[in-house]
């Protein structure tokens, strides 16, 4: 029987368009990304692929354009592009395409990044742990309804689920009584809001403040775990935290209570 085509065999299979003058080599893809909707439309960026354990890793040949490692610019120690949280796994030309077209996005929302200064908004997890809980997250505040109100929290605004006063879910990560009307819009069948004590989805809205909080805790730590290591910033981006000279707080303590709450429950909770 004939061997399994490998993740390299099947992206060369479905290389496309905007990947200009593609080169196979024993374990590299090479080529030159040249999307009409980047800056690289005419200067095009220099890629080199590589096989990644079941799929395959990118990045720019040789940092010419791009800085070594940038966290805001979604730019790995190694160079590599963070694609997401997790490989794709490569088993066939469906995911092989799938695999391109995340790479398609990534190179346009990098193009705007180094463009603007800044990543577009909403378009990328946090990094390190931190995305992780921001996707459990996104998806809890999805099936409640509320994945309005936690983008606002996402972008920083000061609203219900960022809680910042802790006047909903206590420091320990205790529920805390309250009179106001549920702010997550639950109704009884008279029509009258629930109380927010009483809001019968209570446990899962905890569970996303709770998720949210820990998703800036992890932020700072890794913001810090940075600075430890001597990283300094690119200055290719507008707001990177590394700019500043005053570090952001990290609260070790308020980070363990949280996690702690969050692994005695689950997604599921009712």
């Amino acid at each position: 029987m004939p061997d399994e085509p490998s993740a390299l065999d099947l992206l060369w299979k479905t290389v496309p368009e905007w990947f200009v003058f593609p080169s196979r080599r024993a374990q590299q893809l090479r080529g030159f990304a040249g999307h009409a909707e980047t800056i690289w439309r005419r200067a095009m960026l220099s890629l080199t692929i590589f096989a990644r354990g079941n799929s395959a890793a990118v990045r720019e040949t040789e940092p010419l354009r791009l800085p070594n490692w940038c966290p805001e610019l979604h730019l790995n120690a190694d160079r590599t592009f963070c694609l997401g949280l997790d490989s794709l796994p490569i088993a066939d030309e469906a995911h092989a395409r799938q695999w391109w077209a995340d790479l398609e996005v990534h190179l346009k929302l990098l193009s705007t990044a180094v463009r603007t200064r800044v990543w577009p908004l909403h378009s990328g997890l946090a990094h390190g742990d931190a995305g992780r809980l921001q996707s459990k997250a996104q998806l809890l505040s999805e099936l409640l309804g509320l994945r309005e109100d936690y983008d606002c929290a996402l972008a920083g605004e000061p609203n219900w689920i960022a809680d910042l006063e802790m006047t909903a879910v206590s420091r320990m990560a205790h529920r805390l009584p309250s009179a106001r009307a549920c702010p997550c819009g639950c109704l009884r069948k008279t029509g009258a809001a629930f109380s927010w004590t009483r809001c019968p989805r209570r446990r899962k809205v905890d569970r996303l403040i709770l998720l949210e909080r820990a998703r800036r805790l992890a932020l700072a730590e890794f913001w810090q775990v940075c600075r430890k290591h001597g990283q300094t910033c690119c200055r290719r981006m507008r707001d990177c935290p590394l700019l500043s000279k005053t570090e952001a707080p990290f609260d070790e303590k308020l980070f363990r209570h949280t996690l702690a709450a969050l692994h005695q429950t689950s997604d599921r909770s009712g």
